[in-house]
């Protein structure tokens, strides 16, 4: 195979890839499961990613990847199936996911992990979790499109400082009707909560009771037996497919040096090592004119 036949196969092979997810059916009929993905864990502090179920919580038997893109190729993200059942349109309270048995490798695995500042990334239908945050005195919610969701919290008191695990998720879905049964989704925002729960799902179970969630006594991360729960809420919005990354676009992002240096390295090798391949090209196509031309004189 000819070096120029190298080049086009690449080539060719660049772009199938990168258009490989870009052609995105993203409507969705009432009822249709809909698939919740896990990205890395990222911290603002480290460069180093992990993947999400190196945490070890509710890991299912089969850990199946979501195919790259050219996009996540390069930024080096891996995306994996949930294992949340969650079906358009159908609000659910209190599932639980599972019971988790916690060691002591495990817990001190995930409080080094908390400590480096490293959160979870949530994607569904390609678009990021927002992270919602609710105050209980003023009764008033927050979203932030950029910080990821992270693992739990801590609380220092009489110089102990005890870190809580976020064990319920509340998904809040935002879909646009495009007909009577036809729907797109145009948001998806996380709120983590801390729940108290061993063998039993204490969350509330409905939504008229989903405040009597911030009154319940937090997890601490520990040994034993946690159970992990989630909600599922859809809502109707006026956003349309075109604007749904607005929100996104606005969002002022903490500034990681070290990745974007890192980044302009790679970037500078893979561009010196294409313009090698083009010279070392050209070189010998010039060098097999010559011969051709000096036979020809001759």
């Amino acid at each position: 195979m000819s070096l120029k036949s190298i080049k086009y196969l690449v080539l060719i092979s660049l772009i199938s890839l990168s258009l490989q997810k870009g052609i995105f059916d993203y409507s969705h009929q009432k009822n249709d499961k809909l698939s919740i993905q896990v990205g890395s864990i990222t911290s603002i502090k480290n460069v180093l990613p992990f993947s999400y179920y190196k945490l070890g919580i509710c890991k299912p038997e089969r850990i199946q990847k979501v195919e790259d893109t050219l996009g996540e190729i390069i930024s080096g993200e891996k995306i994996y199936q949930s294992s949340y059942e969650i079906f358009m349109g159908k609000d659910e309270y209190c599932k639980t996911l599972c019971v988790q048995q916690f060691d002591d490798l495990m817990t001190k695995n995930i409080e080094k992990i908390y400590k480096k500042q490293y959160v979870t990334n949530w994607f569904l239908d390609k678009l990021p979790a927002g992270l919602i945050s609710h105050n209980t005195i003023s009764n008033t919610t927050s979203i932030d499109y950029s910080s990821g969701i992270p693992i739990g919290f801590h609380v220092t008191s009489n110089n102990n400082s005890d870190i809580y695990i976020y064990n319920h998720y509340q998904f809040r879905i935002l879909i646009h009707p495009q007909t009577e049964d036809t729907f797109e989704i145009v948001g998806f925002n996380i709120l983590p909560l801390s729940i108290k729960q061993d063998s039993n799902a204490l969350c509330a179970k409905s939504k008229e009771s989903l405040m009597d969630n911030f009154r319940k006594d937090q997890q601490k991360i520990g040994e034993g037996r946690i159970t992990f729960t989630y909600d599922v809420i859809f809502e109707n919005s006026n956003l349309t497919m075109a604007s749904r990354w607005d929100h996104y676009n606005q969002t002022k992002k903490s500034i990681h040096w070290i990745g974007i240096v890192a980044a302009n390295i790679i970037l500078f090798f893979l561009s010196f090592l294409i313009l090698a391949i083009f010279c070392n090209g050209i070189e010998k196509d010039v060098e097999v004119y010559n011969v051709k031309v000096t036979k020809d004189d001759f």
